[in-house]
């Protein structure tokens, strides 16, 4: 049987944070968060890296992971040089489509600049033998554990129906804490508690083709503009066509990640297994 393989998604600008954040070491040894993140899934029984990235980080990611994952089967695929070419990103539903020429079977998806917690992606990707082709997993955090103290930030609702299946999984941007309250940059307050998606999916094997097929629509729309195909938006938009099928599974295990600089030190010192305030 194939193993799974995981898709790091490290091709982000980092603009807010001001550079390449998935890069950053936070580690004891000085790891960024991919390497973290990619041990936890070789744990769980993944047997291959697809880290996508752009060409000025080629090198770059390329030598770290020599350093911190030796051994571990890798190919790295640059979203930059993917055709049709723009100078802005496409977005982080191209990126995992881009990948569909080296995957042969069901796959994660993670962000490179996310710590997702102790034990998170190897439990997920356990789960991933059990995938049907257009089936998916979505792992849900607690939205109050998910904010940074230094601005806001956007994140995706995870909306079920009664029986228990994602029917969406939905961006509510600018989230931040006011007086108490998170709001979302309407002044929509939102609880604590709602299950949002940082990007921690398990994929069935058709899902990275059907991506591509929204792509190449998606692409004649807007070559000139600075839209971007966003995964949560367009994973909905398969289960909106009967597609896709996803079930959510929840975690209360911490997460950590980098929006702004000033998140460095506080994920440093949860990575390190520090106390770090959290909802």
């Amino acid at each position: 049987m194939v193993t799974p393989a995981l898709v790091l998604l490290a091709a982000g600008l980092g603009t807010r944070f001001g550079g390449p954040k998935q890069l950053v070491p936070v580690g004891p040894h000085d790891e960024p968060l991919f390497v973290l993140t990619a041990r936890d899934a070789v744990a769980g029984g993944v047997g291959k890296l697809v880290i996508v990235t752009r060409r000025p980080l080629r090198e770059r990611v390329e030598a770290l992971a020599a350093i911190h994952l030796p051994g571990v089967p890798m190919e790295i695929v640059l979203q930059d040089i993917a055709e049709p070419v723009r100078p802005i990103p496409w977005g982080t539903a191209h990126a995992v489509a881009v990948c569909a020429s080296v995957l042969d079977g069901r796959f994660l998806v993670a962000n490179a600049d996310d710590h997702y917690g102790d034990g998170v992606v190897a439990s997920l990707a356990g789960r991933v033998a059990a995938l049907g082709p257009s089936e998916a997993i979505v792992v849900g955090y607690r939205l109050g554990g998910t904010l940074s103290a230094y601005g806001p930030v956007n994140r995706a609702e995870c909306l079920v129906d009664d029986t228990g299946r994602v029917v969406a999984v939905r961006e509510r941007r600018g989230l931040r804490r006011r007086g108490g309250v998170i709001v979302d940059d309407a002044g929509r307050s939102v609880e604590a508690g709602t299950l949002v998606s940082m990007n921690l999916f398990a994929l069935g094997r058709g899902v990275a083709t059907m991506l591509g097929e929204r792509f190449e629509a998606f692409s004649r729309e807007h070559a000139s503009d600075p839209t971007e195909l966003v995964l949560p938006d367009e994973l909905t938009a398969l289960i909106d066509a009967g597609r896709l099928t996803m079930r959510l599974v929840p975690t209360d295990c911490g997460w950590r990640g980098l929006t702004y600089p000033e998140d460095l030190a506080d994920l440093r010192l949860a990575v390190a297994g520090g106390a770090v305030p959290s909802d």
